[in-house]
């Protein structure tokens, strides 16, 4: 049934589509404000009605056919602050917009001629990163078409792309790559959401210039744009969780210094404090967290270009369930199966023990940009940082941690770009890791990444085409020490990646992307080394030192349509990737007991996969402001070498939310005031595509249907603006568990979960 609502889907996409009665329109023109030239691929939103266009090479787009109301504009270009306009539409109309270039203002930190903002291209704006404030990068990721959540308890959330997850998603902080211990589900990004701008999903990623391992995706944060104009801005959050009982706070205060020299800045803290988390049943004795992360930027303008230097350090201590900690085989067998956990404490506390996880993460970095009004400019880019985790096992041994693993790493990048239509790089990573303690987990090592880049767009009329080479080097050396004797290890590997894509924009918005791309990425030093307790996922694992490079071939097919005067639209995606050397984790079937007490086994090994899937969205107002959305995801992933299907990999999901806007008029004095509330059911369906031998150790959940509500207001007076939000998840306090999370052994999904949240903003 869900195979052939898979093709129906498909089908109905490429139905044409009608106007509705009126034919109004708004016709736009965009120019630069320093060239007063027409600016081109400038990425323009139009609410009510989920309605996109790009402006052309005469700076030009077009809105068409429209019905007589109000209509909200926002204006993207990268290298640009974000514009808004609002147009009461009482007979078809043109407008101009000016935009201030970021080569000329300098008000930009991200510049990427060669990348323009595509409409479809998936990302996450201010708003909806303030209406999910207390959430981690993956709970919000987890919120786009085509991701789902891969856990480790509560507290560890990694996201799941088309199927693919771990080391082959790159993240992208502020222009620099992430760099931590990704050994695993339980080794979650380190990096705070909250200090984000803009969250943005490329699926590839069409720049070439971070590494060309991206197989499944690149996720890159984009700071907000900092104040002009001897301007001040200041941003205060707060949020509380009922739950696990979290408080989330958020300070940002940001500035421009006309008196010295016209610099720019910003420090901002964000922090967490959670406690144990309840199922509808029980508490999960010791699954609190706590983190704080603290970021500094500045930015010097010069007279052709600006040089930009930050920091920033992010701190996080997990607690790992007791429940999942078993003394023995049989007693590890009987948890499993068992509805309970069979060790807990079942109370509230915010106490972190033993077992836990700590982890300490700094980055630095320092660019330099010249630019030049022909937007031809260089850039150079160098990064540092350090990553540290610590595990404290149940069984103390001493107050020193059982593991003890460093993650020391140098980025360095040169690029080039001759205007618009070409740009080519040097890039250069440097890591170093090593660990201390009782327990090996992985080999110290050091691994050098030099690689080169280039990317290429065209345009000729409605039709924009990107293309990009990269070629790439990695030396992995690693050091074991057996006996009193250093042996070394030494391998290299050698590949290029090519990535093409073709972006079709058409009238009204709809629009169509092709995507193809070959990539690729070397084992990962666990894969290959890991012998021991994996600590946070409460397993044993081992790495096969036989392990090839993966590769990944991917084909992809993008499709936007709106239909009958937009109150209606569709979008989808389908997509089709061949693995060669596909690398993952394969359960034994047989516990291994440690002096650390049983644990699950699990294997890695190596097989030929392909992935194949989709997701849809369709949408439709029925009324003004109510909207109807109902989305529906699937991967289908093959074991080509077994011919089996291959596990594990997200389950289907459906979504259908019902969400109304309207306007408040509580307060005289103050200016727009806007509201919304939302009922959503998430229908998550059993995993039935198994192995034809399948060694899991407990079989996959029963499908389940949660159900959310969200409320919440915006209220504006003069330069401050205040937000409000309730949301409840698991509405009716559900008993389920979650395929992709490794705890399913021992305990169920959180329940109920009340949060409230609330941001103020100040301009001065």
């Amino acid at each position: 049934m869900r195979l052939l609502l898979f093709f129906l889907l498909s089908w109905f996409s490429t139905v044409a589509y009608g106007q509705g009665a009126n034919q109004y329109s708004i016709h736009i023109t965009v120019m630069d404000s320093a060239t007063q030239q027409p600016l081109d691929l400038v990425s323009i939103r139009c609410m009510p009605g989920h309605l996109q266009a790009l402006t052309n090479k005469a700076g030009q787009a077009t809105f068409f056919p429209l019905e007589l109301g109000t209509y909200k504009l926002t204006f993207s270009h990268l290298g640009c602050p974000d514009v808004v306009k609002t147009v009461e539409l009482l007979q078809s109309a043109s407008i101009r917009v000016v935009m201030s270039h970021q080569i000329y203002q300098l008000s930009e930190v991200q510049i990427q001629p060669l990348l323009p903002q595509s409409p479809i291209v998936n990302q996450l704006d201010r708003n909806n990163i303030n209406n999910q404030s207390g959430k981690s990068l993956g709970e919000l990721l987890s919120t786009l078409p085509g991701i789902t959540l891969q856990q480790t308890g509560v507290g560890i959330q990694k996201p799941v792309i088309n199927g693919l997850t771990d080391s082959r998603i790159i993240y992208v902080n502020r222009g620099a790559r992430l760099e931590s211990q990704q050994w695993g589900q339980d080794h979650a990004p380190e990096i705070d959401p909250a200090q984000a701008g803009r969250i943005k999903l490329m699926i590839p990623a069409r720049s070439f210039r971070m590494g060309a391992d991206a197989i499944g995706a690149m996720v890159e944060l984009l700071p907000e744009p900092l104040p002009q104009e001897g301007k001040r801005k200041v941003e205060v959050g707060s949020a509380y969780m009922s739950n696990n009982r979290l408080w989330n706070g958020f300070l940002s205060i940001a500035g421009d210094e006309a008196a010295l020299a016209g610099l720019q800045w910003r420090l901002s803290w964000s922090g967490r404090k959670a406690g144990n988390t309840s199922t509808p049943g029980y508490w999960l004795y010791n699954t609190g967290f706590q983190d704080n992360s603290l970021t500094v930027e500045t930015k010097f303008p010069l007279k052709k270009g600006w040089i930009e230097a930050d920091g920033s350090w992010f701190q996080s201590t997990s607690g790992i369930f007791l429940g999942s900690q078993i003394g023995n085989v049989t007693d590890l067998l009987l948890a499993i199966q068992r509805p309970k956990p069979l060790f807990n404490k079942d109370e509230f506390s915010y106490e972190i023990d033993r077992p836990r996880q700590e982890v300490n993460h700094w980055t630095g970095r320092f660019r330099y940009l010249s630019a030049q009004e022909d937007q031809r400019h260089w850039q150079v880019q160098l990064t540092a940082q350090q990553n540290r985790r610590k595990e404290f096992d149940l069984a103390r041994i001493s107050e020193n941690p059982e593991l003890d693993l460093t993650l020391t790493s140098f980025q360095l990048y040169g690029e080039w770009h001759s205007g618009k239509q070409f740009s080519t790089g040097l890039a250069g990573n440097f890591r170093e890791n090593t660990w201390s303690g009782s327990r090996f987990f992985i080999p110290n090592y050091r691994q050098l990444n030099p690689g080169w880049y280039a990317n290429w767009r065209k345009q000729r009329g409605k039709f924009v085409w990107y293309s990009g080479v990269r070629l790439d080097y990695h030396f992995l050396e690693t050091f074991r020490n057996q006996n009193g004797r250093l042996f070394s290890d030494q391998r290299n590997w050698f590949s290029a990646a090519a990535s093409m894509q073709l972006v079709m924009q058409e009238q009204q918005g709809n629009s169509q992307q092709f995507e193809w791309s070959i990539l690729w990425r070397p084992p990962q030093v666990n894969e290959l080394f890991v012998n021991g307790l994996h600590h946070g996922t409460s397993s044993f694992e081992r790495g096969d030192a036989g392990l090839k490079q993966e590769g990944g071939i991917r084909v992809s097919w993008r499709l936007e349509r709106s239909y009958w005067a937009n109150r209606i639209g569709f979008q989808q995606q389908i997509f089709s990737q061949f693995l060669p050397g596909f690398i993952y984790a394969r359960p034994d079937g047989v516990p291994v007991l440690t002096i650390r007490g049983a644990f699950p086994s699990f294997s890695f090994t190596q097989t030929n996969a392909w992935l194949n899937g989709g997701n849809w969205m369709f949408f439709v107002e029925p009324i003004r402001n109510f909207t109807v959305e109902a989305r529906f995801q699937t991967v289908l992933a093959f074991d080509v070498s077994a011919q089996t299907w291959l596990a594990p990999m997200p389950a289907d999901r459906a979504e259908f939310n019902f969400k109304k806007r309207f306007e408040m008029n509580f307060w005289k004095k103050s200016g727009a005031q806007s509201g919304f509330v939302l009922l959503g059911f998430a229908r998550l369906f059993k995993q039935n595509r198994l192995p034809v031998i399948n060694s899991d150790y407990l079989l996959p959940p029963e499908a389940v249907l949660l159900t959310r509500f969200e409320v919440g207001g915006n209220w504006k007076l003069k330069n401050q603006n205040l937000i409000l939000s309730l949301s409840i998840n698991n509405l009716f306090n559900q008993v389920y568990r979650d395929y992709l999370n490794r705890f399913r052994y021992f305990s169920d999904e959180a329940g109920l979960n009340m949060a409230l949240r609330i941001r103020y903003f100040l301009n001065t």
